[in-house]
């Protein structure tokens, strides 16, 4: 195998997408629900959710997710960190 110029593998992305594999592998630490909740965050609440949504004309984001959900974790690190 060649890892020359002509490879499609950045070297320079190495440690970034292993620090992603293996936090991928990882189970988040538990979070409470009213943690999430003094956040602003609706938590088993979907009706609520969306009339606040319509109310204020905007989409509603609902966030499925799974310990062991690789692309989750993903996500979690660069989606919600952002400050929209």
């Amino acid at each position: 195998m060649s890892v020359g110029p002509a490879s499609n593998i950045s070297l320079a992305k190495m440690p970034r997408l292993m620090d992603e594999f293996i936090e991928a592998l990882v189970p988040p630490p538990p979070t409470e629900d009213d943690i999430a909740i003094k956040e602003g965050w609706f938590v088993d609440q979907y009706d609520e959710a969306l009339a606040k949504a319509k109310a204020e004309k905007k989409p509603l984001f609902i966030d499925f997710t799974g310990v062991y959900c690789a692309n989750c974790r993903v996500m979690e690190r660069r989606v919600f960190q952002q400050n929209l």
